[in-house]
């Protein structure tokens, strides 16, 4: 800030947060007063909830499909069980809070139907589809 007034240089500029965890996601009410935006890390976020490593997911997800212990790859198709869920709680809890809050997230076009519950505004990017919800 001092260097701006000093140089009398405007920035504008926007105050957001990942939320890439399930703790994140559980307290977003609490992060929602002091930010404008918060942004879903889905792969961080679905490699905490389900405890995998996408470095290693390869060597057993396969075995884990075969035997129905998961329904899809969850780093391919968003698991609204659990994902979408911490998701879902932390976009309506957070509106609770501040109605004025953008969420914004990069999801594959598959994932959108999952997400179409709570989820009002889609905009298309280049590679994924990035979701921005303004409830």
């Amino acid at each position: 800030q001092k260097v701006l007034q000093e140089k009398q240089i405007s920035i504008p500029y926007k105050v957001g947060t990942m939320m890439e965890t399930p703790r994140a996601t559980l307290g977003a009410d609490r992060l929602a007063p002091e930010v404008e935006f918060m942004s879903f890390g889905t792969n961080d976020l679905t490699q905490m909830t389900y405890g995998f490593s996408r470095d290693d997911v390869g060597k057993f997800l396969p075995q884990y499909l075969e035997k129905k212990l998961v329904e899809s790859d969850p780093f391919v198709s968003l698991d609204q069980r659990a994902v979408g869920r911490l998701m879902e709680i932390a976009v309506t809890e957070s509106l609770l809070v501040k109605k004025a809050l953008s969420m914004v997230s990069a999801v594959s076009t598959v994932a959108i139907q999952d997400l179409s519950s709570f989820v009002t505004i889609w905009a298309s990017t280049t590679f994924r589809v990035a979701l921005i919800a303004y409830l």
